[in-house]
């Protein structure tokens, strides 16, 4: 990951961009996540940076086994990652309660663990959506998160829109392993794939509050053909990031 300002303290900071300097002035070739790197560091004053070749987060796909939607729970999202703040799960949260007067059996699931957790908890508990909401933790082995992926519906990746955000200058991990499993996403215009995502109807592209993500849920837990098309396309979307294919290609681009 990279973002301008690593650290709030200015010495470690100096000393982050330092060793970056130096690693992008020496390396035979660089493997960037997303061109936005190289950008914001020509703008910090990288002259001299060595080749740089994009291999952005992919899915192993090859492990991956999506499912047909008369397979899948229709009415359960799910987000899975580190629990902070930045990651917007309290949006969702807060839009609960107007979806389950649409949709009563709506089911959160939240997978991952993080200092922001009994935040959560907490507001879902004040919200009455203990039946609504499911914290599972942490669950260490890769593909049993995979399967409880591909048995729902839709993935959410709210990233709050914070200036600090290295999200605005990487490339999460997570929209790629939810169109691997088959899961339209509702995302926040903060990560360059978002505006993938939305270009290719794989996903549809919120602002981020209660309304927007109100909307964009409804749309997709409710309309039938709309979901059966995004889903598709997330699928076919997936295939530009298998991992292998990533990798490979990487390895073809550096000289």
């Amino acid at each position: 990951d990279y973002v301008p300002k690593r650290f709030q303290n200015r010495l470690l900071n100096f000393l982050y961009h330092f060793t970056d300097k130096i690693a992008c002035s020496y390396s035979d070739a660089i493997w960037v996540l997303s061109p936005k790197m190289t950008e914001m560091r020509l703008k910090n004053g990288i002259a001299k940076m060595s080749p740089q070749v994009t291999i952005p987060m992919g899915a192993n796909l090859s492990r991956i086994h999506p499912l047909p939607i008369s397979k899948i729970n229709r009415h359960q999202i799910v987000f899975a990652g580190h629990l902070l703040e930045k990651q917007g799960i309290q949006l969702v949260i807060k839009a609960l309660p107007n979806i389950i007067k649409i949709i009563n059996d709506v089911k959160f699931v939240i997978i991952g663990k993080g200092e922001y957790e009994e935040k959560l908890k907490n507001m879902a508990y004040n919200l009455n959506l203990s039946k609504n909401i499911a914290f599972l933790g942490f669950i260490e082995n890769h593909s049993d998160v995979e399967k409880i992926l591909c048995s729902s519906a839709i993935g959410l990746a709210p990233y709050m829109p914070t200036p600090d955000s290295y999200t605005y200058f990487t490339d999460p991990g997570k929209p790629k392993l939810y169109l691997g499993c088959g899961l339209p996403i509702i995302i926040t215009d903060v990560p360059p794939i978002a505006k993938i995502i939305s270009s290719r109807c794989a996903g549809l592209l919120i602002d981020y509050n209660v309304k927007s993500i109100t909307n964009s849920l409804l749309n997709l837990l409710t309309n039938e053909f709309l979901y059966a098309a995004f889903r598709k396309n997330a699928l076919s979307l997936s295939r530009e990031y298998d991992t292998d294919r990533l990798i490979r290609n990487a390895f073809d681009n550096t000289n």
